[in-house]
């Protein structure tokens, strides 16, 4: 069980995403029952009072969730009801893209209504492959342009899924990138695709915005006349050997997380002694994040995610913080950290002391930096 003041994810989804801004409405609401409401809208234009439409747009959802009872939720509903918001009490000065989508992991369904925003991707890790879900010809005009058109159920789509099923949602900027040298030249929406799908097959949902963002930067588009956004969501399966935990930069939530890691692996190798280390490793490093990393950090983004499997010969601890680039490590291997330990305890030091601690007992540590996310990969041997 889960110890106080460790931070799971929500019990049936993971959801992280890069980039948001103020022109960009992001809620999410747990409904009843294995149910997650999802709203997504870009609203057009820019400056102050595109800002000021958005922060009342996500006030008005709020109010709106209260009222409707979690049995009569309907997609399109939400969607009219926020167009008479922006046609009244924002006096159809302006419109946006919208998508609602509302996920039932109990019986792994999706529902979702677009109006004029990209398509909904999903991507099949175990296969490699991602594909915009198909919408028939059904989709509705943007949020504001009409008060006398209403967003019809029959216009919504509908989709059965798997359960290691990755959904992708992102604005339309991510296709306008372009070359610094070539701005006619964008990414084609085949190729996107197919990177991925690649991606998904070889990292994990925390990261794929992030790596996507990133690889995109390194075959040269990087010029965007407008801002990115990226979400992905999938289901919280339980993997028996697999551990995987959100936790906020505070002494409490670390410490209670570390605990649960070393109680985990005590449990399925029935190995006190490994358990030991890996609470020692995740102590240090985690509180280096919190400590170092994160110091700067904006609210909301000051979250560290925990990934530790246990394998049959290996225990391998994937962590991810949304904190400044780290720098370059020095190479150190397990004989040259246990005598610079053995110095540093010579000389009654401390500085210095976590990372000689960490390369103790990690056999390798492999650090990545993608487009916003550090993700440190630490391999410990049985």
């Amino acid at each position: 069980m889960c110890k106080p003041g460790v931070d799971r994810f929500p019990p049936q989804i993971i959801c992280f995403r890069l980039s948001i801004s103020v022109l960009r409405v992001y809620e999410f609401y747990r409904i009843a029952d294995g149910r997650h409401l999802v709203v997504l809208g870009d609203i057009a234009g820019h400056g102050v009072q595109a800002a000021l439409y958005m922060m009342a747009l996500q006030a008005f959802l709020k109010m709106l969730l209260a009222e409707i009872a979690p049995e009569e939720l309907q997609v399109h509903q939400v969607m009219n009801r926020i167009n008479e918001f922006v046609r009244n009490d924002l006096n159809g000065e302006s419109y946006m893209t919208c998508m609602v989508a509302l996920f039932d992991f109990r019986r792994n369904h999706l529902t979702f209504h677009n109006a004029g925003h990209p398509g909904l991707i999903c991507c099949s890790p175990s296969r490699g492959e991602a594909r915009e879900i198909s919408a028939d010809g059904r989709g509705s005009i943007p949020i504001g342009w009409s008060r006398d058109l209403p967003y019809k159920e029959e216009d919504n789509i509908d989709f059965d899924f798997e359960d290691d099923s990755i959904f992708i949602s992102y604005t339309d900027g991510l296709l306008d990138l372009s070359k610094p040298n070539a701005p006619e030249e964008v990414i084609e929406e085949k190729n996107f695709r197919e990177l991925l799908g690649a991606l998904a097959a070889e990292s994990n949902v925390v990261s794929i915005p992030f790596r996507l963002r990133s690889v995109i930067d390194q075959i040269g588009f990087s010029e965007s006349p407008d801002d990115v956004f990226i979400m992905a969501l999938q289901k919280n399966c339980a993997i028996p050997t697999v551990c995987f935990r959100q936790l906020q930069p505070t002494t409490n939530s670390i410490s209670a997380g570390v605990l649960e890691f070393c109680n985990f692996v005590q449990h399925h190798t029935g190995d006190e002694e490994l358990g030991t280390r890996i609470e020692l490793l995740l102590s240090e490093f985690l509180n280096n994040v919190v400590l170092h990393g994160l110091v700067n950090a904006k609210r909301g983004k000051a979250v560290i995610a925990v990934r530790l499997e246990v394998q049959e010969e290996k225990i391998v601890i994937s962590a991810m913080d949304r904190g400044r680039e780290w720098e370059d490590v020095p190479a150190f291997n397990v004989h040259t950290a246990r005598q610079q330990l053995e110095e540093l305890n010579a000389n009654r030091a401390t500085s210095g002391r976590g990372l000689a601690i960490i390369t103790s007992i990690a056999e390798s540590i492999r650090r990545k930096h993608y487009r916003g996310l550090n993700e440190t990969v630490f391999i410990i041997r049985r």
